[in-house]
């Protein structure tokens, strides 16, 4: 079972790092994301899949914190959900 953070607007934007524990979630962005966090901490996703309507730096209220990915998924961007 693999968790998924996604929106209905967007699809998949970030998959769970295998390595992450449950009291902190850790997600890397889906292979068809780009993923960009705003000064206020809030989640931008761009969608680089062909869909009907293109999501061209979306804008949501979702709350992230960068993380620095120390894992052996070798994948180095990552972020968690804000408290």
């Amino acid at each position: 079972i693999q968790l998924i953070l996604a929106l209905p607007e967007t699809g998949s934007l970030g998959l769970k790092c295998p390595e992450s524990r449950e009291q902190t979630l850790i997600f890397h962005p889906d292979e068809n994301s780009i993923v960009e966090i705003t000064e206020r901490g809030q989640l931008i996703a761009t969608r680089l899949i062909e869909l009907p309507m293109p999501i061209i730096r979306y804008k949501t209220e979702i709350k992230i914190n960068k993380k620095k990915a120390n894992c052996s998924c070798g994948i180095e961007l990552s972020f968690s959900l804000a408290d």
